[in-house]
């Protein structure tokens, strides 16, 4: 076996030397991973040799702990020796050699006494440089000037070994930033006092400013770099070019000038070099070779590029669409080892639209939503996503269930939903802050509305001439106008007292309440087309702000809520821009300044503020353990005359802890209940203008006896009598056309409703006290109520459960009739009544 010959050693040994400052200064990352393959706990910034005790064990951190201290070591030293020669052919004073012989001495010692584990030394050195900041210090404040000290100390010949050994174990003893770190601080302030304590500028001060000029410039040049090797081998350069000019016989300043310059240029030179390097690269890419000249981009070279470059970007894509893997690598490369993680956002961003906008047909579309180059846009919780990219997703998977579904009428309506959807994105593309992204996302969306048209106008004939009938109730989900459209009924006088309360001069508070899906909130989505196009409705939900945990994070949750309301406005409006940083900081102040610029901004609008779930509030209150969000909303109250409040929830004042009537107490309640019988007749014939005549007299009226004219229930008994019939078309060959729901179809679908409506009926019988559940429990089983229990059945009439008969009472204290004010309650609490017996 042949052994390695000397000099091979050494020059593998050098050229490991040199790979390990090529890291330090320009691939920080590659070089923290490969310490970790030495030892887990190293790191590029450690002194190695504080990890002594395991060199035994592991010669390769012995071997890395050797060659760092050989670089900082030498490197200072040799460029010292060249700028001693580049001084003795200038035309300035003679370089001192003598001196500069002692200082390397000295440095070379200081490195030595560092490479031991010695607390001891450390603090030695950090005690000693507290006493030299407390002695410049006395020397400013005192008007004194060091220049015979500095004479003293240079003519001694022995000055600059110890001045070496000083600097020398000093920079040893962490070798990178943590003595860095306090250099930085100490000559900081001691430049600041010397200024503001106008010091006058004899050569000796201007020295001083030279030398802390250099020694800054040389921490600004390693500021970003994350590795002790680079820091101990700039400033250590630093130290010993200013060190060894200092020591000169007559030091010159303007040559300190000149290298502080030197070492301020270095990243400007270097970026000027990767700009004509970017360059040249795209040039060569525009060939359609992007794929092979993307692998000699800058950031290959220097994983840390200080300032930005153009084409990066741009290079990619190119590569993308020759080469996808290549570029995948690329972009993976970018955001795990380097500081471009912009740049791959924006390569992602970019590689996302063009993959979108290459969909010619749905089954393009329908498989986009699993495609890798746009999956990652819904997991990214980044503000720079645009809203309107992720809805383009969501289209793109309700458009891949097409191919699951086995009816054209379904099919039909779902891609009537999703042109709907398209329509909404491209309407409000003016929203996008971006013109470039703006203009893709429209192309887009222009795109994949013209496909999913197309082949809705082909289903339509097949889906009309289908017998199924068209499921067109939404029972449960508030209803949306963008989906809903018409099958929202009534309310008529509501939308009316609203509009008439808040065109008042001094509009009041509003209090929307009513019983659990009455139908409030989709009265609160339906009213910018129900409300005057001067009044813009901007709902706000508090069920989900209640989930956060801090006063700005509610704030942030109430602008995006408020930004997404005029989204939803007849004719969306561009919202003042509000500094994000400066909310999370101090949310309310700046939330008011910004209502503020939005009044100023329209003058003749009024904003109907909608705060749905309004008692979710508490829970932040409990949450923050401040007053603060309700404290906000008093100060709109009374001091924003174009925003107008609109609380609703399902709780009066009474109902809600006692500070809310601090803040409510003026409130204009307005009641949300049943439909009137006509409103449920056309809810239950006509939910949508084109809708079958399905429903025989009986059935309607039966329906309408069950719910009460409650609008959740009408449409969930509506939805199941839909089901029941399409059920039988596909199985038994009913005739939609001639045969229609009756009666006893209604009574067939009354066990599914209770099933299927089991969170509505459980949410108001658990609502309820002991008492009241007591009493409802008895009337079922047909016991008689005790006059004790009136105050009870006045509390059931008023939560909408129980109603008096209107029959006359000659003894005033008897209990009057009462029965169920909706049927299909009473048939839920027989239900739990006989399966408790």
């Amino acid at each position: 076996m042949t052994q390695e010959l000397p000099l091979t050693k050494f020059w593998i040994y050098l050229i490991q030397c040199v790979r390990i400052l090529w890291w330090s200064y320009l691939k920080p990352y590659t070089f923290a991973n490969w310490l970790l393959e030495i030892h887990p706990e190293l790191k590029p910034a450690d002194n190695p040799f504080k990890l002594k005790a395991d060199f035994s064990n592991n010669p390769r951190l012995q071997n890395y702990a050797n060659q760092v201290w050989c670089v900082t070591a030498l490197i200072p030293i040799l460029a010292a020796l060249l700028l001693g020669l580049v001084y003795e052919v200038l035309p300035v004073n003679g370089f001192n050699w003598t001196h500069t012989c002692f200082f390397w001495m000295g440095w070379l010692l200081g490195l030595w006494f560092a490479r031991s584990d010695n607390q001891r030394l450390e603090k030695w050195f950090e005690f000693s440089f507290g006493i030299l900041f407390i002695f410049v210090v006395v020397i400013l404040l005192l008007g004194l000037t060091p220049y015979s000290l500095i004479t003293l100390l240079v003519t001694n010949q022995w000055f600059p070994a110890i001045w070496g050994v000083f600097l020398g174990t000093a920079w040893g003893v962490s070798l990178g930033w943590e003595w860095g770190m306090k250099w930085a601080r100490v000559l900081g302030i001691l430049l600041f006092l010397a200024i503001l304590l106008g010091v006058e500028w004899s050569s000796t001060w201007i020295f001083v400013a030279s030398w802390l000029v250099i020694w800054c410039i040389a921490w600004i040049v390693v500021s970003g770099v994350a590795s002790g090797v680079a820091l101990g081998v700039t400033a250590g350069t630093a130290l010993s070019l200013v060190s060894c000019l200092a020591l000169a016989d007559a030091p010159d300043q303007r040559i300190i000038m000149i290298w502080g310059g030197v070492f301020l240029l270095v990243p400007i030179i270097v970026w000027i070099a990767e700009l004509l390097c970017m360059s040249a690269l795209f040039v060569f890419s525009r060939g359609g070779k992007a794929s092979y000249w993307i692998g000699y981009l800058p950031s290959r070279f220097d994983e840390k590029i200080i300032f930005p470059l153009p084409f990066m970007v741009e290079m990619i894509m190119d590569t993308y669409k020759e080469n996808t893997e290549i570029a995948n690598t690329t972009i993976k490369y970018l955001t795990t080892s380097t500081n471009q993680q912009k740049v791959a956002f924006k390569a992602n961003l970019q590689i996302a639209l063009y993959t979108l906008n290459q969909c010619q047909t749905i089954e393009d579309i329908a498989n986009t939503a699993n495609k890798e180059e746009v999956a990652w846009i819904h997991s990214n919780s980044s503000k720079h996503i645009e809203w309107t990219l992720r809805r383009l997703l969501d289209i793109a998977k309700d458009v891949h269930q097409y191919f699951e579904i086995p009816s054209d009428y379904l099919r039909y309506k779902l891609l009537e939903k999703n042109v709907i959807s398209l329509e909404e994105v491209f309407h409000n593309i003016s929203l996008v802050s971006e013109p470039q992204i703006a203009t893709y996302i429209g192309k887009i969306a222009q795109s994949w509305r013209e496909i999913l048209q197309s082949k809705k106008d082909l289903l339509k004939d097949s889906a009309k001439a289908s017998q199924e009938i068209r499921q067109v109730y939404i029972p449960g989900n508030a209803l949306d106008p963008n989906i809903a459209k018409s099958r929202f009924k009534g309310r008529v006088d509501l939308f009316h007292e609203i509009e008439a309360s808040t065109s008042q001069e001094q509009a009041p508070v509003l209090l929307l309440y009513g019983g659990r899906r009455s139908g409030k909130t989709s009265t609160l989505k339906y009213l910018p087309v129900k409300l005057s196009a001067n009044l813009l409705p901007l709902r706000v939900d508090i069920q989900g702000a209640a989930s956060a945990t801090t006063l700005s994070g509610f704030a942030e949750f109430l602008v995006e809520e408020i930004i997404e309301g005029t989204r939803r406005l007849r004719q969306s409006i561009d919202l003042p821009e509000l500094n994000l940083d400066k909310l999370a900081q101090d949310p309310f102040p700046i939330l008011q300044k910004w209502f503020r610029k939005i009044e100023n901004k329209f003058p003749e609008k009024r904003f109907l503020l909608c705060f749905d779930e309004y008692e979710c509030l508490d829970q932040l209150v409990k949450s923050t353990n401040s007053y603060a969000p309700l404290n906000f909303i008093r100060h709109i109250l009374q001091d924003y005359n174009n925003w107008i409040l609109l609380f609703c929830g399902s709780h009066l004042l009474d109902e809600l802890p006692i500070y809310w009537s601090n803040y409510l107490i003026n409130a204009h309640a307005i009641r949300i209940t049943y439909l009137k019988e006509l409103e449920a007749k056309e809810l239950i014939t006509k939910p949508i203008p084109d809708f079958p005549d399905i429903y025989e007299e009986d059935a309607v009226n039966r329906i309408l006896h069950l719910t009460r004219c409650q609008p959740y229930l009408v449409q969930l008994v509506c939805y199941e009598i839909v089901e029941l019939l399409n059920k039988d078309i596909r199985k038994n060959g009913r005739d939609a056309e001639i045969s229609k729901a009756n009666q006893e179809d209604v009574e067939k679908v009354i066990p599914i409703v209770l099933e299927r409506g089991d969170l509505y009926f459980r949410y108001s019988w658990t609502s309820l006290n002991d008492k009241e559940q007591r009493s409802l429990q008895n009337l079922v089983q047909g016991k008689p109520l005790k006059i004790s229990d009136k105050s009870v059945i006045n509390s059931l009439v008023r939560k909408e459960i129980l109603e008096v008969d209107k029959i006359t009472i000659k003894n005033q204290d008897e209990i009057p009739p009462v029965s169920f004010q909706v049927p299909l309650v009473q048939k839920y609490v027989e239900k739990m009544v006989s399966e408790e017996i």
